[in-house]
């Protein structure tokens, strides 16, 4: 029995998979929905798009560990919401979608509607201990950049709009930079007479972990973020459909959320409000297996994925199923080798990778090295001298020589 039926909660989610391409493949390293959907396999989240509609509160702040479809969601709402420069495609890639058909079709006349501001911070954790508040202006930047063309109605301020123009062409200075997400939302609402919804990917890339550090530029870029982003959504107010904030931790921004007297609602590992559209259900883990010809190997399958609890759905990461299913598709007949306990923590200890006594296939410490070798807990199996440890699924193809 899986783990999901131990805590009761296995029900029918309607998995399935989204695919409009003849030779769709698994989203290997794809993270935005508008690109994945014409050649990737993707599950069907897109409800968690009507429990962000349906939100009371203007501020969604959804919280997850990485590698949990975080960014793909995002882009989803993104590619529902956004309001196109130009008419509408003939077919919208939502046809046949839990979405497109939920409660009789009244999510449609959201679909398409609004001007939509994305920000991606994500280039802001890698350069924390340099200049990560750079990272968020230069994210301001592009998205003014991108924008642009859209602001071309006679009746908008022209001094607003070149502020944006300034900010797009890289020569606004840090002060305007500052003002600008402000102005673009004012300018979007006047231009298409429609509220504005605004993203934010890895939004917390650039806070500090430690409300008390010092001295290595976190403070001044979490500062910067509270006086661009947060007070900019507290003073949007109505001008703003929604907000949608993605993380790893919610602290950040409920704090200042709450700061500043503005409605949130999270989702966070312990809440069950979306808990369902970040990560995999044993039955969704089934609906890729069966596509790719698999439809034996869940029981297997279980034995590697690291599964866990968010609110009240039991679930496995994405990212480790997207491998799991590479790894076995490779090999018709995968070979199991044992890796003995005393061998593990030798290389646990050392940090060196090691090759398997059995099959000479290259482990690493953490227990993945991609495209070489999968090793897994032997939680299911009986403790033995001769089994416990870990198990390799080895890709004959793959071999390091």
């Amino acid at each position: 029995m899986s783990e999901q039926a131990n805590y009761g909660v296995a029900h029918a989610f309607g998995a399935r998979l989204l695919s409009y391409a003849d030779n769709a493949a698994l989203p290997v390293d794809v993270h935005d929905f508008s690109d994945a959907i014409n050649r990737c396999l993707l599950v069907d989240k897109t409800m968690f798009i009507a429990d962000i509609l349906d939100s009371e509160a203007p501020v969604a702040v959804c919280c997850r560990p990485k590698g949990f479809g975080k960014s793909m969601n995002l882009s989803m709402l993104k590619c529902y919401l956004e309001r196109p420069d130009h008419r509408r495609p003939d077919r919208s890639p939502f046809v046949g979608s839990q979405i497109w058909q939920a409660g009789g079709g009244h999510y449609r006349d959201e679909y398409a509607c609004y001007p939509i501001i994305t920000l991606d911070f994500s280039a802001a954790a890698a350069g924390r201990d340099a200049d990560a508040a750079a990272a968020i202006r230069s994210a301001v930047a592009n998205e003014c950049a991108r924008l642009l063309p859209l602001l071309a109605a006679p009746d908008l301020s022209r001094r607003e709009v070149r502020l944006i123009e300034r900010a797009a062409r890289g020569v606004a200075s840090d002060k305007e930079i500052d003002a600008a997400l402000g102005v673009l939302i004012k300018l979007l609402q006047a231009a298409f007479d429609e509220q504005v919804v605004l993203l934010i990917d890895d939004y917390d890339a650039v806070c500090p972990k430690r409300l008390d550090a010092k001295d290595d530029g976190s403070v001044d870029s979490l500062e910067s973020l509270s006086r661009m982003l947060f007070d900019t959504i507290a003073d949007a107010g109505d001008s703003l459909r929604l907000t949608c904030l993605m993380g790893e931790r919610p602290g950040p921004a409920e704090l200042a959320l709450s700061q500043r007297g503005v409605s949130y609602r999270s989702a966070t590992a312990l809440s069950s409000w979306c808990d369902r559209w970040f990560g995999f259900s044993d039955d969704e883990v089934q609906v890729l297996l069966d596509c790719i010809g698999r439809n034996g190997c869940l029981d297997d399958a279980r034995e590697w994925l690291e599964g866990y609890l968010f609110g009240g759905f039991y679930c496995s990461s994405p990212e480790r199923v997207v491998d799991y299913d590479i790894a076995i598709a490779s090999r018709p007949f995968g070979r199991i080798c044992i890796v003995t306990p005393t061998v593990w923590a030798h290389a646990s200890a050392t940090g060196i990778s090691f090759a398997c006594p059995h099959c000479s296939i290259w482990l690493s410490r953490m227990g993945l090295l991609r495209r070489q070798c999968i090793c897994m807990p032997r939680r299911s199996m009986p403790p033995s001298p001769k089994i416990s440890g870990l198990r390799c699924i080895c890709l004959d193809s793959l071999r390091r020589i």
